[in-house]
């Protein structure tokens, strides 16, 4: 049976994010401060990319909320980073959809 974790978000005004939601096992995500730096490097990496072809306006918002979350690659905490990549993958989704949710609607 699955456990749900819910992390708090780090952002003003966001919304709880969970693991589940991605299909993910927060058991069986990263283990370590190096595979969630490895996997948020990842994503942004395709963030980048999605943002390359995407038109000014979403390009504009989606840099924006990137240099947000880059900004957080400091925090000591695992459930911190564990929160700023599950962030970075519902941004990656977002521009992948062309249309913004919360908390990047703002």
């Amino acid at each position: 049976q699955l456990e749900l974790v819910e992390v708090r978000c780090l952002l003003p005004a966001m919304a709880f994010a969970t693991w589940d939601e991605y299909g993910l096992d927060a058991h069986c995500g990263p283990t370590s401060l190096n595979d969630l730096e490895t996997q948020f490097s990842s994503t942004m990496r395709r963030v980048q990319a999605a943002l390359t072809g995407a038109p000014r306006g979403i390009r504009v918002r989606g840099e924006l909320w990137a240099k947000r979350l880059t900004a957080l690659t400091a925090m000591p905490r695992e459930e911190f980073r564990r929160d700023r990549n599950l962030h970075a993958l519902l941004l990656l989704e977002c521009l992948e959809e062309g249309r913004w949710v919360a908390p990047f609607d703002r």
